[in-house]
């Protein structure tokens, strides 16, 4: 791209409009509860 080159601003409706939920963020519960029954067993 020559060195004076401006790309355009531009803003998508569809991203604006979105609401992703992001699945693998979230813990499951029985994760949690085996982690803490271990991790107290071995206290």
């Amino acid at each position: 791209a020559p060195s004076n080159y401006e790309c355009k601003d531009f803003h998508t409706r569809a991203l604006q409009q979105s609401k992703v939920q992001l699945s693998w963020d979230n813990d499951e519960p029985e994760r949690i509860k085996s982690l803490r029954q271990k991790l107290s067993q071995k206290q």
